[in-house]
Order: C-alpha cells, then sequence, then structure tokens
C-alpha cells in the first residue's frame, strides 16, 4: 500500500484537504494526554476540524498493552468512516491496532498470537507524530505488550493511508522524550543498515537517518532548535522507512523486557546493547554468519558503519555511539539502572526470537548474549 506524506513546517494544515477528500461521517481520534495538548498539536488541529464529528480516545501509557486496544474498541463505532493518531509510537502503533482488529471478526489477542490471520483492511489512517524517534508513522508494524510479553503486529494493511510529520509538534519534546525517542531512531538505524532483511533501498533509507541524526541528535536534546528537532523527525522517519523492509534485529529483541518488567524507556533499553553489538557482528566468520549474503558482507557492512562515523575500526564506532549515549544523559551499563546480572539472564531467557533472527551473526548460546553487558 502507498502512502502520502506530508512532511515539514505548518503542513498539518493538508489534514484539512484528507478530511475533505475522505469525508468521514466521524473520526476517531487516539491521542496521548499531556503530549497532544503540550506539542501543540490539540491547538493546531482542533482548530482545523471544529466542524467534523470526532470519537477522542486519549492514552497515556510508554508501552502499548491490549488492555488498552481492547478499551479503545469499546469506543469505537460504525459511523467511524477515518482513524487519526496524534502522537508518539505507542499513540500510533495503538491508533493501528485498534483500526485493523475493528474491521476482523476475531478476537485481538487471536491475531496477536498469530491463531488467525488479518484479512480486512481497516478504515482510512492518518499518523501525525509528536516524537522524533519511533518512526511508527512509516511502518507497516505495532507493538502490543500482553502480560508482559511482546507481540509484533505485521501487515501491509497496518501501514498509514497518510503522514503529516510537522516539525513544530516536536519541538516542545522534553529532554529526556527527546534522548530516549532519538537513540531509538539511531538504533532503528544501524541495526536495520547491518539486518540480513537489508536491501539497497533500506540501506539508503539508514545511511541518511545516521547522518542526520550523527550531526543533530545530541544539539537537538542538549540545546534544542527548530532546525535540529526538524532533522531529527525527519531521521526519525527515515528510520522507520529503513525497518519498515529490513526489520530491526537483536538490541530491540533484548530491549524488549527491560520496558516490560523494569519500565525502562524503550530508547534506553535499546541502547544497552547497540555498542557492543556492533562489535560483537565486526567479529563474524565463515562459521556464524546468519546473512546468506555471506560474512564478507556483513563485514562489508560494519565497515561502512565505521565510514560513516568517520572512523576506521568497530571499537572507536562503539566508542562514538557509547558518548552520544551518555551525552544525552543516558546509560550504557546496565547496572546503572539497578538490574543485576540474574535478571539479565532471565532476560534473555525469554528474548524476542523473531527479531533476534534478523542479527547478521548467529549466537552461539546464552552466554554470548550475557557478554554483551558485561564491561
Amino acid at each position: 500500500m502507498n502512502q502520502r506524506e506530508y512532511f515539514g513546517e505548518n503542513r498539518i494544515t493538508y489534514l484539512k484537504n484528507i478530511f475533505e477528500s475522505e469525508n468521514p461521517k466521524k473520526t476517531f481520534l487516539v491521542t496521548g494526554n499531556k503530549s497532544y495538548n503540550d506539542s501543540g498539536a490539540k491547538q493546531a488541529i482542533e482548530h482545523l476540524l471544529d466542524s467534523y464529528s470526532l470519537t477522542h480516545f486519549q492514552i497515556s501509557t510508554s508501552h502499548l498493552e491490549l488492555n488498552d486496544i481492547l478499551k479503545g474498541l469499546s469506543f469505537f463505532d460504525d459511523d467511524c468512516g477515518l482513524v487519526a493518531a496524534v502522537g508518539g509510537g505507542s499513540i500510533i502503533d495503538a491508533a493501528k491496532s485498534i483500526n485493523i482488529f475493528s474491521a476482523q471478526d476475531g478476537e485481538p489477542i487471536e491475531y496477536l498470537s498469530k491463531d488467525k490471520i488479518i484479512d480486512k483492511k481497516g478504515l482510512p489512517l492518518v499518523a501525525i507524530p509528536t516524537t522524533a524517534g519511533s518512526g511508527s508513522e512509516a511502518t507497516h508494524f505495532a507493538v502490543v505488550y500482553v502480560n508482559g510479553i511482546k507481540y509484533s503486529l505485521a501487515h501491509d494493511f497496518l501501514l498509514p493511508n497518510y503522514s503529516i510529520i510537522d516539525p513544530k509538534f516536536v519541538r516542545s519534546m522534553p529532554k529526556n522524550v527527546a534522548a530516549n525517542s532519538g537513540i531509538d531512531a539511531f538504533c532503528q538505524a544501524i541495526e536495520s543498515y547491518w539486518s540480513i532483511n537489508s536491501t539497497e533501498g533500506s540501506r539508503l533509507y539508514s545511511k541518511r537517518a545516521i547522518e542526520l541524526i550523527l550531526e543533530n541528535f545530541v544539539g537537538s536534546v542538549n540545546n534544542p532548535s527548530l532546525s535540529s528537532r526538524k532533522a531529527m523527525v525527519r531521521a526519525s522517519n527515515l528510520a522507520g522507512k529503513a525497518i519498515n523492509i529490513a526489520k530491526t534485529t537483536a538490541c530491540h529483541a533484548l530491549s524488549y523486557n527491560f520496558t516490560s518488567q523494569f519500565n525502562i524507556p524503550h530508547g534506553q533499553a535499546v541502547a544497552l546493547t547497540i555498542s557492543p553489538m556492533l562489535e560483537y557482528n565486526a567479529g563474524v566468520t565463515s562459521l556464524d554468519y546468519n546473512d546468506k549474503r555471506g560474512s564478507s558482507y556483513v563485514v562489508s557492512s560494519i565497515r561502512d558503519l565505521c565510514f560513516m562515523f568517520g572512523v576506521s575500526s568497530p571499537e572507536e564506532a562503539s566508542n562514538i555511539i557509547n558518548c552520544i549515549i551518555n551525552n544525552v544523559g543516558l546509560e550504557t551499563d546496565v547496572t546503572k539502572l539497578g538490574i543485576d546480572i540474574e535478571e539479565i539472564r532471565n532476560i534473555i531467557d525469554s528474548v524476542n526470537q523473531e527479531r533476534l533472527n534478523n542479527n547478521p551473526r548467529k549466537f552461539k548460546n546464552k552466554d554470548t548474549l550475557e557478554k554483551l553487558f558485561i564491561s
């Protein structure tokens, strides 16, 4: 499915055009609570849509739970002709999920557990991000947690029909949100570059995202300007387009239980292993490569990443990544987050295999994964 994208300052005005084109009897609007107002989106959107009927569903969560979806579905009715999502990744994922589940015959858990297959389209969906990180407006995925376990919903029908990326909505992001969302985009861009599913097209998206992040991320967190925030929301969108093709890998696979079990923000959780994973993947051999293009291709990918960072070795690239993480106020040492080795082992025992299997180098055993967390 093709998506119509509007990017740039004041592009939110195109929302009116979308509504005139779709002419919905009623719109199901999904937003956050505080972020919807603080970002300036509420004032801009409600001014544009004051003549349209809306059902407004608000979510306050950093990671989406099945109960949030079920609650949203209880507000969804047959008069809805359009869905709009305004917020960060969890908000957009919620709108995607509610929209697609409203069109199916079975229960949401049946599709999350893959007991049933999505076979019906939802309504047209407009995604309007207010963070610069998840890239959810550009993907056909949604992440939903059920009893602390992460489920991935994936289908072409989930890709929003429209995305409006207006930098003014990310300008007021709090520092911690800018740091966590930005590092998520950085990790998405890096992981999608070395993913076994990468293509020439996805790598172009990854490369451009990495370039923008290296130039703008630290400044956008510590001394934000409209130009740096605009660059980061573009980088986030590009990283989203990259993972939409290539998917994420081991760093994301290991991150989910840190979020669900210890309430660690997703970006921080992913950041814990991105540097050691780069060095680990650089050590790939003919005996443990996982990419059908071969070990030399994986080595070349890591060499490309080093070149993007302006260095010649994986160790130097790893140091640069760690400096960036620390400079935006995040941690690289899991023990400083109050997590001990036994808890790490429990997380490894329940790692998300789907994303882990996208990594270009295989993992010999659980000890190999454990070493990623030990300095």
